[in-house]
C-alpha cells in the first residue's frame, strides 16, 4: 500500500513494528520455533532481540508466547 512520501507499506513492515513495540526486549516463554523446518529460532527463557523479531517475521509465525510481569501471554502475530 502506497503512503503519502511514496514508501510502501507491506503487512511485513508492520508486523515487523508491532513485534519491536510488543516483544523486543520480553522473555520467550516457550520455543520459538520455525514451523518448516523445526529450527528452534529462539530457546525458552531467552530475552527477544531485533534481529530475533526480523527472523521471527520473515518465518511467518502465527502467534509467539512471552513472559511479562510475571505472567505468561500469547502475542497473535496473524490479527496485526
Amino acid at each position: 500500500m502506497p503512503l503519502e512520501d511514496g514508501r510502501l507499506l507491506s503487512l511485513e513492515g508492520r508486523t515487523l513494528e508491532f513485534l519491536y513495540d510488543k516483544v523486543v526486549g520480553k522473555i520467550a516463554a516457550l520455543d520459538i520455533v520455525d514451523i518448516d523446518t523445526g529450527k528452534i529460532i529462539l530457546n525458552a527463557g531467552k530475552k527477544i532481540t531485533k534481529n530475533d523479531a526480523e527472523e521471527i517475521c520473515s518465518k511467518h509465525i502465527d502467534i509467539i508466547r512471552v513472559r511479562t510481569n510475571n505472567k505468561s501471554i500469547s502475542v497473535n502475530l496473524i490479527e496485526i
